[in-house]
């Protein structure tokens, strides 16, 4: 039985989700690992990375070639508009066919990327031209004229850069919204969280930001799972890319927040994304180790580069222990989950944060 099939079933109210779940039961095998994958939804078949290829080739193409012909012909105030906005127009073109009418998910999600990059872009060249040609020209000419210091032009210039900056967050942000609004691709979702977290961190510069930002992120995507514990709609694919969006940002903002350095902080750091790990089983989103893995990695190095007392202690010890736990976990990640559930309710709100694993067959 196609899943895809069933999800879209599911998504125009032919069938129900519990339906779906039974039918596709139904017809698995048993040696198929019954919940124990993930739906990993960007990628139908091979076709969508060559067509991904090649829209990545045409748009480089299209930049080379707008770039030249525009060289000369208009005022370079103007060239990076002129060229972003009919490039963006002409990746929603795309989109409405491989996206709208082809449900593409891989070419779907280089077009979303580009469409954002686009109008990111060309709102950045606008307002930053916008400001040149005011505050800052005239702290420089008055500079020039030595009715100002350069501290003071330096301020404006960052005051004008930032935002710049911020304007280019918001249009990104408004151009992934209105792709979601019009395609319904969840990977925009990520596109948003990105632009929100940029913007923020612009607002107010620190490690909090970060830290408070991933954790709002973190949030919501429980909220899109804990409406389809399920999996079975486009909803907890809304919720797979934020918690792709959340792990970097959790594990750098405490990262940075607590100072973590050397020895102690390596251990420290060990024990942080250890903690995430558990709440990723208790999701069922493996979305969250994977976004951690690499610091956990260096973590995980660091370590063994102080308590080795031998070249293969240092270094295949630190590899021998990351590949044995990850297939360990791997392997055996439907009896962790359901170890770590005892202690959670299986009915009401908490079955919706923290989904139960089916009963095993006896």
């Amino acid at each position: 039985m196609d899943r895809d099939k069933l999800r879209a079933a599911v998504e125009a109210n032919i069938i129900t989700a519990d339906q779906a779940k039974r039918m596709e039961e139904s017809f698995r095998s048993p040696g198929d690992g019954e919940g124990e994958n993930e739906s990993l939804r960007f990628l139908s078949n091979l076709n969508d990375i060559f067509l991904s290829v090649g829209l990545v080739l045409l748009f480089l193409g299209l930049i080379a070639a707008a770039s030249i012909l525009s060289f000369g012909a208009v005022t370079y105030k103007h060239l990076t508009v002129t060229i972003c906005i009919p490039l963006a127009v002409i990746a929603w073109a795309l989109s409405e066919y491989f996206c709208a009418r082809r449900r593409m998910l891989l070419p779907s999600i280089v077009l979303a990327s580009l469409f954002t990059l686009f109008v990111g872009v060309a709102a950045f060249a606008l307002s930053a031209w916008i400001q040149i040609e005011g505050t800052t020209t005239n702290a420089l000419n008055g500079f020039s004229q030595g009715q100002g210091t350069i501290e003071d032009t330096a301020r404006a210039l960052s005051s004008d850069t930032r935002s710049s900056l911020l304007i280019t967050c918001g249009a990104s942000f408004l151009a992934a919204f209105l792709f979601y609004l019009r395609f319904r691709l969840p990977f925009t979702m990520m596109l948003m969280a990105i632009n929100v977290t940029s913007a923020a961190f612009l607002i107010a510069f620190g490690y909090e930001t970060l830290l408070l930002c991933g954790v709002l992120c973190l949030l919501a995507a429980i909220a899109f799972d804990a409406r389809d514990p399920q999996r079975t709609t486009r909803i907890s694919d809304n919720g797979f890319w934020l918690h792709v969006a959340a792990a970097p940002q959790l594990v750098y903002g405490l990262r940075g927040l607590l100072d973590l350095q050397g020895t102690s902080g390596s251990m420290a750091m060990v024990s942080l994304l250890a903690g995430l790990a558990v709440l990723s089983i208790l999701l069922n989103r493996r979305a969250l180790i994977l976004s951690g893995l690499i610091s956990f990695g260096f973590a995980v190095w660091s370590l063994f580069q102080v308590f080795g007392d031998s070249a293969l202690m240092k270094i295949a010890g630190p590899l021998l222990f990351l590949g044995g736990l990850i297939v360990l976990l791997g392997g055996g990640w439907r009896t962790a989950r359901r170890i770590l559930l005892l202690p959670f309710p299986s009915t009401g709100i908490w079955s919706r944060i923290f989904p139960p694993e089916p009963r095993l067959n006896v």
